[in-house]
């Protein structure tokens, strides 16, 4: 049976979604949603590439699966293997006030929001096209709207009052908009994953399991059927290369939903029909293997340098400079011929490019710091530690979709940011 493989990556992954279910706490931890993205994202355009391969060799399509099946393996042994120092970790468990983080929340969901109307009323032309300048500083520092978020909602369960739900409320309209009127898959993960884990780690809120499941399925058909979405809102809301939030519009845009077929593009992505993220990480590691040429982790500074170092003001040759170039991924793909414009490499592709097979134990290290933060978040009870961990647990998902690289760049922004909220938050122990 040639679908073998992504039959063997299917089961583990269930059966990480079993053990998870055993004790329920487990939904909010790292191998859960790394599970469940590899289940909904990876597994499905495993049995498409294997149906229609293509253009990649079918050793090609053995090696992905199999780099795959290490991953998630390794994602979860690494996160059971990890015995924390709690002496360690209580050296690091800050003590923090919830009014001074409440503060600091306001200032950052304010800034992040005027950033967010800047974006907001740029042309849809603009938007669409590659992000660089101007554009690049807008969204760095609109995403200080999710960290605001995550400070207010967290300040607000353990200390509640009118006011402060105000302040949340408001906090989250823009995150709202950019999910509804701009279709983006990720703003739904990270508004989830700080509402969610924001009540489970405060209050200690569990989702039935009934409901978790629902939606669990209902989000897998909405990640393949987004496209059918964004085309409705080009059609509705974007007119021209503008964007109209006209009531009449909105109205459209809501009936107009209830059209999509968001069936559709899943059972295309399940036959291969589709372009699809695994077609593109095959291609990758074909081409990497046949030519030898790896990363050896210079991906990860590359990102960094590219994300953090503005070449508006630094100029693009001091940038250039800064940037390790041992093996470029485009130029490997390019060797196939084949455009994957807009298509992401995967953490599978990624991995194997920077590290052969042995890229899979970057799982361990992640898994392990995620237990490190998933302690103090739970067992310390610590405000800190539960606000990063409500904004680095969507990023499971990113390592899968967008690749462990990004979700080294979203973490690096996060610590950076928080820095500041710990030092004035912070307060000797008594």
């Amino acid at each position: 049976m040639k679908e073998f493989p992504v039959i063997l990556l299917l089961i583990i992954c269930l059966a990480i979604i079993v053990w998870s279910f055993y004790k329920q706490q487990r939904i909010y931890q790292f191998p859960f949603l790394v599970a469940i993205a590899f289940t909904g994202f990876i597994v499905p355009q495993g049995f498409g590439i294997y149906n229609q391969p293509g253009y990649v060799d079918p050793y090609a399509l053995d090696m992905t699966m199999v780099m795959a099946i290490l991953c998630v393996s390794c994602c979860w042994t690494g996160y059971l293997c990890t015995k924390p120092s709690y002496k360690f970790l209580s050296t690091i468990d800050f003590k923090v006030s919830i009014d001074k983080l409440f503060q600091f929340g306001i200032i950052y969901s304010i800034i992040g929001s005027i950033f967010f109307v800047f974006l907001g009323n740029l042309p849809t032309n603009v938007l669409s096209q590659t992000w660089s300048g101007v554009l690049v500083i807008y969204n760095f520092f609109a995403q200080l709207a999710y960290l605001g978020f995550s400070l207010l909602l967290v300040s607000t369960l353990r200390k509640p009052s009118a006011y402060r739900w105000i302040c949340c409320g408001l906090a989250s309209t823009w995150p709202l908009i950019r999910l509804v009127f701009f279709g983006r898959r990720t703003e739904a993960a990270i508004l989830a994953s700080i509402i969610f884990a924001s009540l489970f780690l405060v209050r200690r809120f569990f989702i039935p399991r009934k409901i978790l499941v629902t939606c669990l399925v209902l989000g897998v058909f909405f990640i393949y059927g987004i496209e059918g979405y964004r085309s409705l809102l080009a059609e509705n809301i974007q007119d021209s290369g503008n964007q109209k939030f006209t009531i009449e519009n909105v109205i459209e845009l809501a009936k107009g939903t209830t059209q999509i077929d968001w069936i559709e593009t899943f059972q295309k992505t399940f036959g291969g029909q589709q372009i699809s993220e695994l077609r593109y990480a095959a291609s990758l590691i074909e081409v990497t293997y046949e030519s030898g040429q790896y990363g050896f982790g210079t991906i990860y500074w590359n990102r960094l340098i590219n994300a953090y170092v503005p070449s508006q003001f630094l100029g693009r040759d001091f940038k250039n400079s800064l940037l390790i170039r041992i093996s470029d991924i485009s130029d490997l793909i390019q060797e196939k011929e084949v455009a994957f414009s807009g298509l992401t490499v995967t953490s599978v592709g990624e991995l194997f490019h920077e590290f052969w097979f042995f890229g899979a134990f970057i799982y361990c290290l992640i898994s392990s710091f995620f237990k490190q933060i998933w302690i103090l978040a739970f067992r310390y009870y610590n405000a800190f530690y539960q606000i990063l961990y409500t904004l680095i647990l969507p990023l499971a998902f990113i390592t899968v979709v967008d690749g462990t690289s990004g979700f080294l760049q979203q973490l690096v922004y996060y610590l950076f940011f928080l820095f500041p909220v710990l030092s004035y938050s912070r307060f000797e122990k008594k």
